[in-house]
């Protein structure tokens, strides 16, 4: 499979690159409206067809490309290269509204390419134990989920300015736990309530909101997102009539609990996740972070193109995400 990455940000260079290559696929072509910067990505993974306008790169032999671009560029680019019959993997949000992620899905569905959403954080391990624990009615019907995703701004990680759009902390960050809410419910906004700000009045974005967010099948999440808060923080917990889950996403972590919880359920589920911490730290597996689930998504991907199946991550997938920002977005005063 000949692959094309459009976008030549940090998330093409630590992620889709290497995961595509450890996957088998052949990376060929790069490219970036910064030519300088797509030479400097096709220097270091030693490619030869380097191009400023993506146009050229879909004119190419690429059968695949990845579209790592910011996320108002999305829609016409994966539109543009399902009608030149490219299979499309698009980073998180697939799109800004749903209007355009249903035009990328119409126009993937009449040129017989197929689509999948980078939405890597569903595949956490205690996500995944969270999702077949719900599934098993161990928590009998959910009632609520707390989601916080309290964080520094992202300037280690990218140098992006579409990062300080005005929703551009909901667009990066929010987006997984919305991802990870869709997943773990397989529900859609009814009514959301939002409160949307910049603390500090000078920045010109979005540096804290809240959402509250009633679901078609009454279950209600709570959204917590800052760039400003004193601590790190990225958690889950999901209520239901039975039990709960704590579930810590950036250490991998979840734990169970029912009834009144007393200091030695804390103290193990403390021990718990202290040794599986230790582990990840000692194998180095904690410093990839979601950086690790990409080999997951993208080999899934080429293996679902090679055996005619669904895609990891498919299309009603990644459009019920943008469901869920388009509402939190239209219900902010």
């Amino acid at each position: 499979m000949k692959v094309g990455i459009i976008g030549c940000g940090a998330i093409a260079s630590r992620a889709h690159i290497p995961s595509y290559r450890r996957s088998g696929a052949d990376v060929v072509a790069v490219c970036d409206i910064n030519i300088e910067r797509a030479k400097q990505l096709a220097d270091r993974f030693n490619l030869s067809l380097v191009y400023s306008d993506y146009h050229e790169l879909l004119e190419s032999n690429v059968e695949l490309v990845s579209i790592c671009t910011p996320p108002q560029t999305h829609a016409s680019i994966a539109i543009d290269a399902a009608k030149m019959g490219k299979h499309v993997l698009v980073e998180k949000p697939m799109a800004t509204n749903l209007e355009d992620a249903e035009r990328i899905v119409r126009e993937c569905e009449a040129n017989n390419t197929k689509l999948c959403v980078m939405h890597e954080y569903r595949f956490t391990p205690c996500i995944q134990e969270a999702k077949g624990r719900i599934s098993r009615g161990r928590l009998g019907e959910i009632l609520s989920l707390e989601m916080t995703a309290h964080a520094t701004f992202p300037m280690r990680w990218s140098d992006s300015t579409w990062l300080y759009d005005r929703w551009g902390m909901l667009d990066d960050v929010g987006v997984h736990f919305l991802d990870i809410l869709s997943f773990l419910t397989e529900s859609y906004p009814k009514r959301v309530w939002t409160v949307a700000r910049d603390i500090t009045g000078k920045m010109g974005f979005f540096n804290y909101i809240q959402a509250i967010i009633e679901l078609a099948n009454s279950c209600v999440a709570y959204l917590d997102l800052s760039w400003i808060a004193g601590s790190y923080e990225w958690t889950v917990r999901a209520f239901g009539t039975a039990g709960k889950l704590d579930i810590d996403v950036r250490n991998n972590h979840l734990a169970e609990l029912h009834g009144t919880i007393t200091p030695l359920d804390e103290i193990g589920a403390t021990l718990r996740k202290s040794s599986r911490t230790m582990n990840a730290v000692l194998t180095k597996r904690y410093f990839k972070g979601a950086l690790a689930y990409y080999d997951i998504v993208i080999g899934s991907y080429l293996q679902s193109i090679a055996r005619s199946e669904p895609p990891p991550v498919g299309p009603e997938d990644g459009k019920r995400v943008v469901q869920f920002l388009q509402a939190i977005k239209q219900a902010a005063p």
